[in-house]
């Protein structure tokens, strides 16, 4: 059960990070670099090939409303990890929307089991 748990960290983080590699890629397609640009494409896309292995684990052991519950943390998670990595700034009203998004997902979900 405690590797389970591990999963509602490790969902958000990784898909934040492939988001990440996917934002360097095109910067490296700006400066021409095509051959790192395909690297980090791979690496990008290969982070969401993890992710959907993390997923499965995951169903293997909760219900499938408690996924979409974690995966809605993709939200906040790729917006802090776009700035601890590449420094964005990112402001209140950024923040405030995707806490909304995340609580209309919960508000959703939640409130469907009548």
């Amino acid at each position: 059960m405690i590797l389970a748990d591990a999963f509602y960290v490790a969902i958000p983080l990784t898909n934040s990070v492939g988001n990440i590699l996917l934002k360097l890629s095109i910067d490296e397609r700006m400066r021409g670099n095509k051959s790192r640009f395909l690297l980090m494409q791979l690496f990008g896309y290969s982070t969401f090939i993890v992710v959907m292995f993390f997923s499965y684990l995951f169903l293997l052991s909760h219900d499938a409303h408690f996924f979409v519950l974690i995966f809605s943390l993709n939200y906040l998670a790729t917006l802090y990890v776009s700035r601890w990595f590449l420094k964005e700034q990112f402001t209140l009203r950024d923040v405030k929307y995707d806490l909304l998004v995340v609580f209309g997902i919960v508000v959703f979900y939640l409130g469907g089991n009548t």
